[in-house]
This record gives structure tokens, sequence and C-alpha cells, in this order.
């Protein structure tokens, strides 16, 4: 059999070479675009979902309320709460806005709760903190007229990329204007935070990082004592769904509680419809 069918190959080939070779390069270029658009559709499903919550991977669940937002006093009331498995409770704001004088660049706008529940310093320079990031360069302002500057437009670190085009801007002035629906701060960039090292995926993003305070009323003029989520992390071992169903129970309608398989499922839910077209229009 295997003869008959090399000397047929080989006989057809001979006899007709140009439509020979076009059949195998077809075939190779089909088998080659299905595999690069299967792993287009892969990387396309996990960059949207790191694009949507890139800090979903901080914690085993999440407190949130849609677009809305969550109070942030829901963190207090967490890690003093009394549901088994729970070991902490951290507020977030995670935003797209722009930057003025970069003609409104895009940039995450990150808040994090600048100190910890025993006073430490989140984002404290060259020591470990919970986002992974090091932070450096920072300015300290040597009067009282800085000092007061600060109150007035917010500290702020940014990426060292981000750092080098607001320098290009202007070397001089450390001030630099966020623009998010209509409302336009100030705010101070007074160091670099470098996520090189970190698990949060925003190594080459433009990120400012905030206060999650200011990062809050940034972001929720109208509510600015609300933020996006609330990570909790759990103890080690500790079953996440009966722990997720225990602080469900505790908060009520306060907010959703879910899993981050839950919360990535959603996102999946939303591109599923551009991952089909994907996959039906690689099909040779």
């Amino acid at each position: 059999m295997f003869t008959l069918l090399r000397t047929l190959s080989v006989g057809y080939f001979g006899k007709h070479v140009t439509r020979s070779v076009l059949i195998v390069l077809s075939i190779a270029l089909g088998v080659s675009t299905l595999v690069a658009t299967q792993a287009l559709r892969k990387s396309l499903g996990s960059g949207i979902q790191d694009g949507v919550n890139p800090l979903a991977g901080l914690a085993q669940l999440l407190v949130v309320k849609g677009q809305n937002g969550v109070p942030m006093e829901l963190a207090d009331k967490i890690r003093k709460s009394e549901v088994a498995g729970v070991t902490d409770a951290q507020p977030y704001v995670m935003w797209r806005v722009s930057i003025k004088e970069l003609n409104n660049k895009s940039v995450w706008l990150i808040g994090v709760d600048d100190k910890q529940p025993n006073g430490k310093d989140v984002l404290k320079p060259d020591e470990p903190n919970e986002l992974g990031v090091t932070v450096k360069d920072l300015y300290k302002p040597k009067t009282l007229a800085e000092l007061t500057a600060l109150l007035v437009a917010r500290p702020a670190l940014v990426t060292p990329s981000l750092a080098a085009e607001l320098e290009k801007v202007d070397p001089k002035n450390r001030r630099f204007t966020l623009r998010n629906a209509g409302f336009a701060p100030e705010v101070t960039r007074v160091g670099t935070v470098d996520f090189s090292q970190s698990k949060v995926p925003l190594r080459d993003s433009r990120v400012v990082v905030m206060d999650v305070r200011s990062a809050a009323a940034i972001c929720f003029p109208e509510k600015p004592d609300h933020v996006h989520q609330i990570g909790v992390t759990l103890e080690p071992g500790a079953d996440v769904e009966a722990v997720r169903k225990s602080l469900q129970k505790f908060l009520g309608d306060e907010a959703d509680v879910q899993t981050i398989d839950a919360n990535r499922n959603l996102v999946s839910d939303v591109t599923a419809g551009l991952e089909i077209g994907l996959t039906l229009g690689s099909r040779p």
C-alpha cells in the first residue's frame, strides 16, 4: 500500500510540479494560520482579563458592586469580622485616566491603602510591599511651602518610563494633571514605582500610584469614600468557596463576593463572541 502511495505521489508530483507545490504551501499556510489565530485568541483573552482587572491576583476573593464601587469602610469591617479563614482585606482603586501634559495619553491610576492595619507604610522605599513593586527616587519636601503644596496637588508615584516622558515636557515641574470624566486635579510626582518584578501585570504600562483615598476622590468625585474593589486574602489551605459564602452572608446586600475565577469568567463572557469569531475565522 505504501509503495503504491509513494509511486502515485511521486508520479503525480513529477507531472504537476507547480500544482503540487501550491497544494503543499496552501496546507502549510492553513495550518500556520490556525495555530497563530488560536495563540492570538488565548493571548487576547488573558490580555483583556489583565487589562480589566490587573489587581485581581493580589487576593483570593474580591468584594465588588458592579461599576458603582463599594464603600471603603467595608475593608475595615471585613478585617474585624469573625468570618473564619479571612486574614486581611485591602481596598483598591484602579481606573483608566489621561494625562493632560502628555496629550491626554491613557494611564492606569492605581490606589492602594498607604497604611497597613499595623501602621506601616505599604509603599516604603526599598522594602517589600503587597504590590511587589520597587519604590525609588522619593522627593522630600524641604520647606513648609513645599510640604503645603502636597496638600493641594496630592503625591503620586509613576513608573520610570512615565517619569521620563513627564520630564521631557517640563524637567523642573513635578506637577501634572490627571483627567477623568471632566475632573482634572493636579498631582505631584514624588517618586517612581517599578512593576518589573511584580506579579501585577503592569510591567510595560504607564501607571500612576496614589493613596487609595486620593485616587478614590479622582475616580469617584461624587462619592470619594468608595473604591472599585476590596481584595480579601485567606489563610493557607482555607476553602475558598466556603469562605466566600460565609463572607457573602456577613455582608448581605452591601456588596458581592466573588472568587478570582468567577471574576475572570465575567470578562470571558463579554469577550466570548470575539473569541468565537476568531476561532471560526481560523478554520481552513
